[in-house]
């Protein structure tokens, strides 16, 4: 294969998700190639062209963080509004169902916090490597 073919089918299958010892094994057992001048290729070719790799797996990656942030961001208003709703009917009991579902709530709260700022970091990781 041509050195410049080869470049593009790495690009190609590094922007399709496939892993990089499937891929590895995929281009020896096209080209007879050794396994140890492959992955030097595919480590180069990975460092060189990142931005197209990345603009490659774009549409799968942001589709993910979107449901990610729209499902942080459900998370973290309800337990919101919930603590809202408490506080302002000034309805703080010590039953135990009560404080199991203040428990429930404030773990909806952390866990829709941590997905609202993962998928924002994603996204941020994303356009980093977009704007190298």
């Amino acid at each position: 294969m041509d050195e410049q073919v080869l470049t593009e089918y790495i690009i190609d299958q590094l922007g399709r998700h496939v892993t990089r010892n499937d891929l590895i094994f995929d281009i020896c057992q096209r080209t007879g190639l050794p396994w140890s001048q492959v992955s030097d290729l595919v480590t180069q070719v990975e460092r060189k062209d990142q931005k197209k790799i990345a603009l490659k797996q774009s549409p799968v990656l942001l589709l993910i963080a979107v449901g990610i942030l729209i499902g942080g961001v459900f998370f973290a208003c309800g337990a919101l509004m919930y603590f809202v709703d408490l506080a302002r009917a000034n309805k703080f009991n010590l039953d135990p169902f009560s404080l199991r579902r203040d428990y429930f709530n404030v773990i909806r709260l952390f866990t829709g916090l941590a997905m609202i700022l993962g998928s924002l970091f994603g996204v941020g990781s994303w356009f980093k490597t977009i704007l190298k």
